[in-house]
């Protein structure tokens, strides 16, 4: 290239350049983004809100309402509890500051943001007077969690706004059109006390009675020293005592756990506002009363669980009307059992000495003995294969029963202690014996026992866990195992249901294609896989309770299959039902069996299946 020629070149690209940055500096900043706007009127004030409502149009009557006097906010909509009044604050402030972008200010797309008068959420926020300050309505999430689409009452401007309002009014994400909830708003911390200043604590439950105390201590005496008396006096020293049961060293532990739960205790919610005796709160079933150093006594009711078995109890404080509801946990967690604050005595054996058990578990008596090192079991139940590891588990909890709380009831009878109680007893190798009995659930607890042992006058309380491993079910005690096949090995089998006997054939030219023998008619496999597939691994439920149950007269379903390298199956199913579903026979057992109602149900729509079947000639 010639010299002229790039001269040109580097004179051309110069004056581009030059051109290039001069129209750059003439050009405005860029500005990312829209422009925020605040969305309330510029009159709108916090101080002036004395009440709020929350609600969709067509369900005014399940919308928040919250009301100010005398500056304590209340949740009318929720028995006029009292509001969490940060919460409250929160809000105003929020609303105060509130800016969004700009949108859209077109009425024909408000629906398209969830902002029409039907399906927005609307939000009234009212003064002392009743007059109105604003209405808001909200309608979708943006793409960001935190964002809502919002209007005015009465203009069609659509902001998006920088705040999760819908998200305050606990509506999720996934269900904007649900009405908003009077839940979050409520104040359901039943009481915050100083944990330092708590003197003593009372609780009364059914069956139990626990007092703590405070209590001043005599000092030391004065310490002489060789030339005359210590210069400065002691004073008495206050510490934890327990009274009742009886005075006992008190575990350091369990003690900070019981006054740290009592002086915060936060329920789950408020359910209703009297309605006492509804909850069990007319008579309740524990009480607790905390005393402070300055003489106030805080008092809890706790009421029966609830009636739904859903892990939830009702409870009041003082002489407030409100009910609130918390979860069972929660309860126990707070009022701990006596085994969390002193050394309970266990009562222990040597689980090499144990060579008989004997287990009573209310539906079955079960015997079991140590031969030649392994346990077994006595008939009928030897015919099953039983877990080792089970009875060793039953062996390890036995020999060193936990307790977790004593009963002041001695009552056997009240407590459900009756000869006729699940029992589990240990013969040892000296032939001594040892016999624990079970009685009712203990009363707001998830599943505690009372528990007698040898006939003792003292009745305590064991873990659901540990009565669950001294008198494990059947079918974690035997393998109960009915059947175990490959679907894929069966290429025919019977089914008989009273009178009328069907037989199923696998087809060799197409897999998902049987035909049943004898009819011009084929069925799909997919109508035969539920019952196969339970077949296949079907394991029973528990062993009926009483064997004379089983009549040949009551059979309703017979199925038999043969299958490659194996006998022939033949499963008898009874219409007679015990506790959680059918009676069943399997092969030679002997056994009668429990099996749940899924079996059957998919029987009977199998036959419905074969009555409907089209033939061959119809498909064609």
């Amino acid at each position: 290239m010639k010299v002229k020629q790039i001269l040109f070149l580097i004179l051309a690209f110069g004056s581009l350049s030059v051109l290039y940055f001069y129209q750059k500096s003439k050009q405005p900043v860029a500005v990312f983004g829209l422009r925020y706007e605040r969305i309330l009127g510029k009159n709108f004030s916090a101080d002036t809100v004395r009440e709020i409502k929350c609600f969709r149009q067509k369900s005014e009557d399940k919308g928040v309402r919250l009301k100010e006097k005398n500056g304590t906010w209340t949740v009318q909509s929720k028995f006029d509890a009292p509001a969490i009044h940060e919460k409250v604050d929160e809000l105003l402030s929020a609303l105060t500051s509130l800016e969004g972008e700009l949108r859209s200010s077109s009425p024909a797309v408000l629906g398209d943001y969830g902002l029409d008068d039907e399906n927005a959420l609307h939000l009234v926020l009212m003064n002392e007077k009743g007059k109105m300050e604003e209405h808001l309505l909200i309608g979708k999430r943006g793409p960001n969690r935190n964002e809502n689409f919002v209007r005015q009452e009465g203009n069609p401007d659509v902001f998006l706004a920088q705040d999760p309002l819908l998200a305050r009014f606990n509506i999720s994400e996934d269900s904007d059109q649900t009405d908003p909830s009077s839940d979050p708003w409520c104040e359901t911390a039943l009481w915050t006390l100083s944990q330092e200043k708590i003197e003593r604590v009372e609780m009364i439950f059914p069956y139990r009675k626990l007092i703590l105390e405070k209590k001043k201590l005599t000092p030391p005496s004065p310490l002489i020293l060789r030339g005359g008396i210590l210069p400065f006096s002691l004073s008495a020293t206050k510490e934890w005592v327990l009274l009742e049961p009886k005075e006992m060293a008190l575990k350091k532990e369990g003690l900070n756990k019981l006054l740290e739960n009592l002086s915060h205790l936060t329920a789950s919610g408020i359910v209703d506002r009297g309605n006492f005796k509804k909850y069990g709160l007319e008579k309740p079933a524990a009480q607790c009363w905390i005393k402070d150093r300055d003489g106030k006594t805080n008092r809890l009711d706790v009421g029966e669980s609830s009636p739904e078995g859903s892990g939830i109890c009702y409870m009041k404080v003082n002489d407030h009307d409100l009910v609130f509801k918390i979860a069972l946990w929660k309860v126990e967690n707070t009022l701990i059992p006596l085994s969390e604050l002193i050394e309970l005595p266990s009562p222990s054996w040597k689980k090499e000495e144990v060579q008989k058990i004997s287990l009573r578990t209310g539906r079955h008596t079960l015997e079991f003995e140590l031969k030649e090192k392994k346990w077994v079991a006595h008939p009928p139940f030897d015919k099953l294969p039983l877990y080792p590891e089970t009875i060793e588990t039953l062996l390890n909890t036995i020999s060193q029963v936990k307790r977790v709380d004593r009963s002041y009831l001695n009552s056997p009878e009240t407590l459900g202690l009756s000869d006729l109680a699940p029992t589990a007893e240990i013969t040892l190798r000296d032939g001594s014996s040892h016999k624990l009995r079970f009685g009712k659930e203990v009363p707001l607890t998830s599943g505690h026992r009372f528990i007698q042992i040898d006939k003792a006058p003292e009745i305590w309380t064991v873990s659901r866990d540990s009565f669950q491993k001294i008198l494990p079910s059947i079918s974690v005690l035997f393998d109960l195992t009915l059947s175990h096949f490959k679907i894929k090995d069966v290429t025919s089998f019977t089914l008989k249901e009273g009178e009328n006997t069907t037989v199923l054939k696998h087809t060799e030219e197409n897999e998902s294609l049987w035909t049943l023998e004898g009819k011009n008619q084929t069925m799909e496999y997919q109508k035969i896989g539920p019952l196969l597939s339970q077949l296949s691994n079907l394991h029973a439920l528990d062993l009926s309770e009483n064997p004379e149950s089983w009549k040949e007269g009551d059979i309703g379903w017979v199925l038999s299959m043969t299958l490659p390298e194996t006998n022939s199956i033949e499963w008898r199913i009874s219409k007679t039902r015990e506790r959680q579903g059918h009676l069943i026979r399997v092969g030679e057992k002997g056994l009668t069996f429990v099996v749940a109602d899924g079996l059957v149900q998919d029987l009977k729509n199998l036959f419905q299946e074969l009555k409907s079947a089209p033939s061959s000639a119809d498909k064609e």
